[in-house]
C-alpha cells in the first residue's frame, strides 16, 4: 500500500495548510486592480527620468523620452484594462460564460414551431442549442465549439453535432427524438 495512508495511519500533507494549496471550488478567483500606490511610483519614475533628460540629454531627447513612455503607458492600460480579452485569447470563451445569462425567454414556441417543421424556428433552435453546449463544454471541459471543434464533436457525439456544428446549418425536419437527445446531451456532457 503506498501514498497517504501507508502502514495504516494518515500521514499529513505538508502543503495542506498553505493558502495557494487550498481548494476553493466555492469562489472564482479573484482579479485585483493595479493598486493607486503602483500607479503613483509609475507617474513618479517617469517624471523624473523625462526631468533628467531633459537636464542632460536635451529637449530632443526629452521628447523621446516622452513619445516612449506614452506608448509604454498605453499598451499597459490596454491590457489591464482587459482588451486582450476582446482579442479571443484562451480565456475568452470562459469569460463568456460567466457574463451572460441564458433565460427562457420564448423557447416553448421556438420549440414547437422547430418540431412542427417551420425552417426559421430550427435554425433559431439549432443555434440556441448550439450557445448552450457551447457554454456546457467551456464550462466542464474548457474546449469551446468554435476553436475546437473536432474535440466538442467527439464529446458530443455525431448525432447531436449536426445540430450545433458552428459552421453548418441543420436541415430538414427535427426529429423529437434527436431533440430528445440533444437535451438530455447537455445534462451528461
Amino acid at each position: 500500500m503506498t501514498g497517504r495512508y501507508a502502514e495504516g495511519r494518515p500521514q499529513r500533507d505538508r502543503f495542506a495548510g498553505h493558502p495557494q494549496h487550498r481548494e476553493r471550488p466555492d469562489r472564482a478567483p479573484v482579479r485585483r486592480p493595479v493598486g493607486r500606490w503602483t500607479v503613483a511610483v509609475l507617474v513618479g519614475t517617469a517624471a523624473v527620468t523625462e526631468t533628467l533628460l531633459a537636464l542632460t540629454a536635451g529637449a530632443t531627447a526629452a521628447g523621446a523620452g516622452a513619445v516612449l513612455f506614452t506608448v509604454a503607458a498605453l499598451v499597459t492600460v490596454r491590457y489591464a484594462a482587459g482588451a486582450e480579452s476582446e482579442d479571443g485569447g484562451p480565456g475568452r470563451a470562459q469569460r463568456m460564460v460567466e457574463q451572460r445569462t441564458a433565460g427562457l425567454g420564448d423557447w416553448r414556441p421556438v420549440v414547437e414551431g422547430a418540431l412542427s417543421e417551420r425552417e426559421e424556428d430550427v435554425v433559431l433552435l439549432c443555434s440556441r442549442l448550439q450557445r448552450l453546449y457551447d457554454a456546457r463544454l467551456t464550462e466542464r471541459h474548457g474546449i469551446s465549439l468554435h476553436h475546437a471543434p473536432e474535440a466538442a464533436a467527439a464529446l458530443v457525439g455525431p448525432g447531436i453535432w449536426q445540430l450545433i456544428e458552428p459552421h453548418g446549418t441543420f436541415r430538414g425536419p427535427l426529429p423529437p427524438a434527436l431533440l430528445h437527445s440533444a437535451v438530455d446531451g447537455l445534462r451528461t456532457v
